[in-house]
C-alpha cells in the first residue's frame, strides 16, 4: 500500500513539475464542456431508491448538470465568457398496478461573465487559476407527468410550468493546459438565483471538463 501511495505521489509531483517547466500559454478564444454537481437547496444528492411493503417504489435523483461555454480574451489576463447549462432534480413514484408519477425541477441558466486569471499569461506555468463572476437569466422548469392505470383504459397527463429568474454567480477555478490548444478545466461557483441565497435553485456547484483554444493574442 505504501509503495502504491509513493508511486502515485511521484507521478503527481512529476506531472506538476513538467507542467510548470513547459508553459503552453493561453490563446485568444476557446470553447469548453463541463459536467458538474450543483448542490441546490432542493437537491437530493445522488440517487435514492425506496421500496414500501406494498411494492410501491420511490426514486429520487438530483444535482447532476452540465455546461457549454465559449470565451474570448479582452485583456492579457481577462476573458469574457458566455455559457449555457442545465441541472435539476427528478422524483419518480410507482404505485403497484395503479399509477406512475414523475416530477422534475430543473433550471437552465444563460449567463455572461468575466474571468480574471490570477497569474500572468507569460508566467512559467501551465496552471492558470482564476476568479469569475457573471449574471443572466435562470430559466426554471417544473414538470409533472402522471400515468394512471385503470381496468378499462389508461390516461396520461403532463403539466409544465416555466419562469425566468434573474441571478448571478461568484466563483473560481483553474485551467490546466495539456497542450497549447487543449486543457482540463476545474470550476467552482456559488449561484444566487433570484438574488436570494435561500432560493430553491441557489447553491454551490463543482465541475470538471475540457477546454479547447485557438487564435493568437
Amino acid at each position: 500500500m505504501n509503495s502504491k501511495r509513493f508511486l502515485m505521489m511521484s507521478f503527481l509531483l512529476t506531472m506538476t513539475v513538467t507542467l510548470a517547466a513547459n508553459p503552453q500559454g493561453l490563446k485568444k478564444t476557446g470553447i469548453g464542456f463541463r459536467g458538474s454537481y450543483w448542490d441546490m437547496n432542493i437537491s437530493s444528492p445522488g440517487v435514492f431508491v425506496e421500496h414500501s411493503h406494498f411494492n410501491d417504489t420511490h426514486v429520487r435523483a438530483g444535482g447532476g448538470g452540465g455546461w457549454l461555454f465559449v470565451f474570448s480574451r479582452i485583456t492579457p489576463r481577462d476573458f469574457i465568457e458566455f455559457s449555457i447549462g442545465g441541472a435539476g432534480n427528478a422524483e419518480t413514484t410507482n404505485k403497484w398496478f395503479d399509477k406512475e408519477e414523475v416530477e422534475v425541477e430543473a433550471v437552465t441558466p444563460l449567463l455572461v461573465g468575466i474571468r480574471h486569471d490570477l497569474l500572468s499569461a507569460s508566467g512559467r506555468s501551465d496552471l492558470y487559476p482564476y476568479v469569475s463572476a457573471g449574471l443572466g437569466p435562470y430559466w426554471a422548469h417544473h414538470i409533472v407527468a402522471v400515468e394512471q392505470y385503470g381496468y378499462n383504459d389508461d390516461y396520461e397527463t403532463v403539466e409544465t410550468k416555466s419562469r425566468f429568474l434573474a441571478g448571478g454567480y461568484l466563483g473560481g477555478g483553474m485551467n490546466i493546459m495539456l497542450t497549447s490548444w487543449m486543457g482540463l478545466n476545474l470550476d467552482g461557483r456559488y449561484h444566487i438565483v433570484d438574488f436570494n441565497a435561500n432560493h430553491e435553485f441557489s447553491g454551490f456547484e463543482l465541475g470538471i471538463g475540457m477546454v479547447f483554444m485557438w487564435g493568437e493574442w
